[in-house]
């Protein structure tokens, strides 16, 4: 079976970007699980903001992946495929995916598939650093019950913990 997975960082007061987009706080110290993680899976889907700020990097971090954003707006990138219904998409990719789906963010792709019932795990890898402002990971979720299926503290002081998503 096919699974949407969020798998993100933030900071420990629950941010994924400070002021202005400000990521210098992320680790890079070490892979932290991204690349079996990475191997796991068929496609990813975004929000636009999430994905221009991805198209602003040197590497392109999708390659070889179906990558869909969710806009309205017209992007020209070949390497993206473009939807507007998010709940449609994810029902769809459910059904033809053969590996799971990564749902890389933003914060409004995260409230409206986990308001839909549509995520069926978090991956969340918790730096430990207060940016005390910035984008938030959840905003305008209702009550979402999470079953905790693993943690892991490394050295660094990034905690992972993985949850199920109980509907």
């Amino acid at each position: 079976m096919t699974n949407t997975i969020l798998f993100i960082a933030c900071s420990i007061d629950g941010f994924i970007a400070g002021k202005n987009n400000d990521l210098s706080w992320l680790f890079h110290d070490q892979d932290y699980g991204f690349t079996s993680f990475f191997n796991s899976i068929g496609s990813t889907i975004m929000g636009r903001k999430t994905y221009e700020l991805s198209a602003e990097l040197k590497e392109w971090p999708y390659n070889g992946k179906k990558c869909y954003v969710i806009t309205s707006q017209e992007i020209k990138d070949e390497r993206i495929i473009i939807r507007k219904d998010l709940v449609t998409l994810v029902k769809e990719l459910k059904e033809i995916e053969e590996k799971d789906i990564w749902i890389v963010g933003g914060t409004r792709i995260i409230a409206d598939l986990l308001n839909a019932g549509l995520l069926d795990s978090m991956i969340l890898f918790m730096h430990p650093v207060i940016i005390d402002e910035g984008i938030p990971l959840f905003y305008g979720i209702k009550k979402i019950s999470l079953k905790p299926i693993k943690q892991q503290l490394y050295n660094s002081g990034l905690l992972e913990a993985e949850y199920d998503v109980i509907n």
